[in-house]
């Protein structure tokens, strides 16, 4: 078993010196993660009502779905939609579903340019629901430092615009 891990390893190793020698080159990218908690006057199933439709989860994430989609909250891991975000276009697929508990979206844009991820776990409290929310993306450009603040300027303002759709 061991010697098979061990060629294994060495295969894997000869691949990678091999694609480096045919040309190939390695391009360093940074992974940005924006954590937020913030805590919500509402009962957790009121707050994963808001949070799994597509307004909630859009006002929450910045993210707009496209006209005429067939859902309009998201239900089970595998559930997609076409949106937006800023320029870009793409999917929003649904990995992780845990209801009122835990919600995981992955943002896949049309040109598959950059990793994007949404991680949200609801916590029930007294009268109160915490929300914890991630959002993790990569980005290769030499301002990722300038995105990054403008992405948690943005976050700040949706977190708030959602927790008054939650509270209203």
């Amino acid at each position: 078993m061991r010697s098979h891990r061990f060629i294994q390893s060495l295969a894997v190793g000869l691949l990678a010196v091999s694609l480096l020698g045919a040309g190939l080159s390695a391009k360093k990218t940074v992974l940005i993660t924006i954590p937020v908690k913030l805590e919500v006057k509402a009962a957790p199933t009121k707050v994963w009502a808001a949070l799994t439709s597509l307004e909630g989860f859009g006002t929450l994430t910045g993210f707009k779905p496209q006209a005429g989609q067939k859902i309009s909250s998201f239900s089970k891991v595998g559930d997609h939609i076409l949106a937006q975000v800023w320029d870009d276009k793409g999917r929003l697929v649904v990995t992780e579903f845990v209801p009122e508990r835990e919600l995981r979206v992955a943002w896949e844009p049309e040109k598959g340019h950059y990793l994007c991820q949404k991680r949200i776990v609801l916590t029930p409290g007294a009268g109160v629901t915490t929300v914890e929310y991630w959002d993790r993306y990569t980005d290769d450009q030499t301002n990722a430092d300038d995105t990054a603040k403008q992405v948690v300027a943005e976050t700040e303002k949706n977190t708030e615009a959602f927790r008054k759709l939650v509270e209203q």
